[in-house]
């Protein structure tokens, strides 16, 4: 499914009543079954992008749309993750994955299958009966991203979702994510703050300004998958990182 985004502005009030603009003008397009990374200052917009991509924040100017329809507020073709976990602590691994089909009123064999074949490729088939509290960081964003995994989105969007995590747990899952996102090929716009991650994992990394943040530089990531953690010391992966660092800078 195609992301597109016109001319999209969101504003808001301040407290005296005036409006200041925290997003846009933006316009992008995130071809179907492309994985792309956006990168930005702090402040710039990014979470507000995905929020209103994800049908949660109201636009106050421009257009939205996924798969040519505009967004009108949340699809069940389109998961979201943010970088806290938020599991609930009185449900097992299981029941916290398998909430959203809960909600959905499917019944108990067809949760009891989609889970499992959600907790294998996360490492946490042996965790099923786990509560939260007895996780890691990075087990318990696991969890997360299972839970918004089990749906089967044809739209992930995902906003700095393991930027909690010690370095060598976002590698992990990271390469966990890239791994099944090779299998499905959902189309994918991540939010992150490291430009390594954004080169290794993506096809294309887009880089906003400051507040109120518009694209500035569109990069193609021209590297063979499947990647691993060893390109980055590659001449290829070293000289792309450089061009969106280069962008970022003048940001």
């Amino acid at each position: 499914m195609q992301i597109a985004a016109k001319d999209v502005q969101v504003d808001y009030s301040a407290a005296d009543g005036t409006l200041f603009r925290a997003l846009g003008p933006v316009t992008m397009t995130v071809e179907s079954g492309t994985f792309v990374a956006l990168l930005g200052p702090s402040g710039c917009g990014k979470s507000t992008l995905i929020r209103a991509l994800a049908g949660l924040e109201p636009v106050s100017g421009g257009e939205l749309r996924i798969d040519g329809r505009g967004i009108n507020g949340p699809s069940v073709k389109v998961g979201v993750m943010f970088q806290d976990a938020n599991l609930m602590p009185w449900r097992t691994v299981s029941q916290n994955v398998a909430l959203p089909l809960e909600l959905r009123h499917a019944d108990l064999e067809k949760r009891a299958v989609a889970v499992k074949r959600v907790l294998e490729p996360l490492g946490l088939a042996e965790f099923g009966d786990v509560y939260p509290g007895q996780l890691s960081g990075g087990m318990a964003q696991r969890v997360a991203l299972g839970r918004v995994l089990v749906q089967e989105p044809e739209v992930l969007l995902l906003d700095e979702p393991f930027g909690a995590l010690d370095a060598l747990n976002r590698e992990k899952i990271s390469l966990d994510l890239l791994r099944i996102w090779a299998q499905r090929r959902q189309t994918v716009l991540m939010v992150t703050h490291d430009v390594n991650e954004a080169v290794l994992l993506s096809d294309r990394v887009f880089v906003m300004s400051q507040r109120p943040g518009h694209i500035i530089a569109d990069i193609p990531v021209d590297l063979e998958r499947p990647r691993s953690p060893e390109m980055i010391y590659e001449a290829s992966f070293v000289a792309i990182a450089r061009e969106v660092r280069s962008a970022i800078d003048t940001a």
